[in-house]
């Protein structure tokens, strides 16, 4: 669930990079941007494959889903 005022629920970054092997302190010396390349390269590495593919706009206003 989102939080207000765009902020962010930082246990979940926490929670990856430990299944990642990196200690708390770890998580909190890295950028947004290196953690999410780490992150990424940690996916990839253990055979996360990405096969969604995008849905059109049109599709996604038909859903409902608009404003994005």
């Amino acid at each position: 669930m989102p939080l207000p005022n765009g902020k962010t629920r930082w246990s979940t970054y926490l929670k990856a990079g430990m299944a990642m092997g990196l200690s708390p302190r770890d998580v909190d010396d890295c950028t947004m941007w290196e953690f999410m390349c780490a992150l990424e390269g940690f996916r990839e590495a253990h055979g996360e494959k990405r096969n969604a593919r995008e849905i059109p706009d049109e599709r996604l206003a038909e859903l409902g889903i608009e404003g994005f």
